[in-house]
Order: C-alpha cells, then structure tokens, then sequence
C-alpha cells in the first residue's frame, strides 16, 4: 500500500490485522488444525518446492559447495539473472502485476497517506553514535574486532559470540563490517566471466543469424523475392514483423493474429492430409455392397458378413461423439454413445499396448 514509499502508516498496518481477525474469527478457519490440508493445489506447491530445493543443494554439493561457489559469484549471478527474467516478463507482461502491467488505471491519482519523515532522525543518530564511540571502552572494542577476524578466518568456529560480545561493549555494525570486509572483500561482479558470457552469446546470435540467412530467408525468400520477381513474398516480412509486437502491450493483439492465422493454415493442412488418407478407406468400408455385380458367382452376400461394417460405423459414431460433442452430453442417446466412444478407445488403446509389448 505505502510501504513503497516509506513505513506503514497505522492504517496501513491495520488492513492485514483486520483481515487476519475475519479469517481467524468470522470464518472459524482457526477452529481446524490444517483448513487447508488435502488440498492438491497447496500440496503439489509444496512437493514442487521441496523438489526444487533439493536439485538446488544438489547442484551445489555437486558443484563444490558453498563456499566455492560464493567466491565464484554463482548465486550472484542466479540472483541477478532471476531479477532479471523477472522484469523481463513483468515488462512483457507474462507476469502480471495489478495495477502495474494488468488492470492499470490511467487516470488513477496517488492519494495514500504516507508515514511522516522526521528529518533530524539521521542528525540524532550519528550524534549517538559519536557519543557511544566516545564513552566506550575502545581498547577493548579493538581486541574483540581483532578476535572477530581470527574467529572468521577459521570455518570451524561460531562467529555469533564474539559478534554478541562486541554490540555489548558498543561496537556498531559499520565497524564489524568493515573488519571482515578487508577480510572477505565485497561482492563485485567478475568482469572476466560477464565478457565471456556476452562474448558467447554474440558469437552463437551472428552465427544463428548468418547461418538463418544463408539456409533459409537467403535462398527461400530474399531471392524469390527480388531475383524473381515474386513481390507477394513481402508479407513473409509483414507477418514476421508482427510477431514482435507481443513485447509491445497496447500492440500485442498484432502478433495474435500472425499466431492465430498460421494455428489455422497448420491446423487445415493436417485435416486435409488425414482426410486424403482416412476417409477414401471409411467410404469403402461403408459402401461395401449388399449384392455382388454380375460375374461374382454369388448374388447376394451372407448377412453376417456385413457385421464388421456396422461395428465399424457404430464404433466410429461413438468415438466422433466423445470428441466432437464436447459439450455437456444431456440427451441420453449422445451421452450413451460418448460413453461407448470412450470405452471403446480404452479397449483399442489397450490392445494396442499388449500388441506391442507381445
């Protein structure tokens, strides 16, 4: 609410404390030890999590531990790379944030209450502190800083106590820092490792770039289009155009229509293949005749050859019933042949599976 700006106000404060009180007493959630437990939502959240956590500790036992890796800025750069995924997908609005990216309000006026600023805090602050530097006993602040250091330099003892000790004699947090940063040193990004990341990446983008030209947009559409004159090729660059604007909000709905269109020329190509290849062999299962032409020595076929053409037809009706019918199957006769459709499919799925394994 506010806490963007500066700490909460008391109202601000008082809005999860109100909503706390309404779950706690006005929907007696707390009368039940877990309200939420059985919930496949939360629980497959959590086995997630768990999983995640455990490839990670993995990862970096498996990569040297801790230690090594905080020297080599692995999780540094996890951070920084996770940061920056994160506004990627803000920015595109992949991630939606409300108020920010999604539901925004164009006219909307800031008007929140915001905690007041006492100016002379920080003036008070280092008045203190100057005078505790000046009342303590700064011998004894020197040695406990130097134990600090000996402490630190050795993985195997605790380094709590000692740090205890010095806030008891006066010791600020700046001192303490700056000790173990001469020590450790400070966080700064291996600018060595971040040219050969980006070096890399260049590389492997011109050469994708270059090997795209010269295979495909080189031969299949530059040449096509100005060697031979074919000029219709020039919505190839069109469409293609617009298939960036999804990283553009108010021109997303461009790129949409690029996806939607190639959806439907894929999804129609696939139908007329499977109907050149299907449905000559469902006509002439179907229309198998009752009567042999003249010169078959047998005018009229057995009845009970004509059962594996109705089983057949009956089979396919209910399948195309199952998928095509969607909807909800109210009407006895459609709900019964989507049952038979799926039953069937089960059966066949399961024949196919024991022919295989056979």
């Amino acid at each position: 609410m506010d806490e963007a700006f500066a700490i909460a106000t008391e109202e601000a404060m008082k809005i999860p404390l109100r909503t706390q009180q309404i779950i706690a007493e006005e929907t007696n959630a707390a009368n039940v030890v877990d309200p939420l437990g059985g919930s496949y939502f939360l629980e497959s959240l959590t086995n997630d999590y768990e999983k995640k956590i455990f490839e990670i500790i993995d990862e970096v036992d498996k990569l040297g531990g801790t230690i090594k890796l905080i020297q080599e800025s692995w999780f540094q750069k996890h951070i920084a790379d996770y940061a920056y995924d994160t506004a990627i997908k803000k920015q595109t609005g992949e991630k939606p944030v409300i108020g920010v990216n999604k539901f925004v309000e164009p006219d909307e006026k800031f008007d929140v209450e915001i905690h007041p600023h006492d100016e002379t805090t920080a003036d008070r602050q280092i008045n203190r502190l100057r005078r505790i530097r000046k009342e303590r006993d700064n011998a004894k602040v020197s040695a406990l800083l130097e134990q600090l250091v000996k402490v630190a330099k050795d993985p195997s003892q605790n380094i709590m106590p000692v740090t205890i000790e010095l806030v008891r004699e006066g010791a600020s947090m700046g001192d303490s820092v700056e000790k173990l940063k001469k020590l450790w040193g400070t966080y700064r990004e291996n600018p060595v490792y971040r040219f050969a990341e980006h070096l890399f990446l260049g590389l492997a983008t011109g050469y994708g770039l270059y090997t795209l030209w010269k295979n495909v947009l080189g031969p299949k559409w530059w040449t096509p289009l100005v060697a031979g004159g074919e000029w219709w090729w020039i919505f190839a660059l069109v469409a293609g155009g617009m298939y960036y604007t999804i990283y553009f909000k108010r021109l997303a709905w461009m790129s949409r229509l690029v996806m939607l269109t190639m959806m439907g020329f894929t999804a129609g190509l696939a139908f007329r293949l499977w109907a050149g290849l299907y449905v000559p062999q469902i006509r002439s299962a179907i229309s198998k005749p009752l009567i042999y032409p003249p010169g078959h020595g047998q005018l009229i076929r057995p009845p009970y050859i004509h059962l594996d053409n109705l089983l057949f037809v009956g089979i396919l009706v209910c399948v195309l019933t199952y998928f095509l019918f969607s909807f909800e199957h109210r009407h006895w006769l459609v709900r019964r042949a989507g049952q038979t459709g799926r039953w069937v499919m089960m059966i066949g799925f399961g024949a196919i599976f024991g022919s295989t394994v056979m």
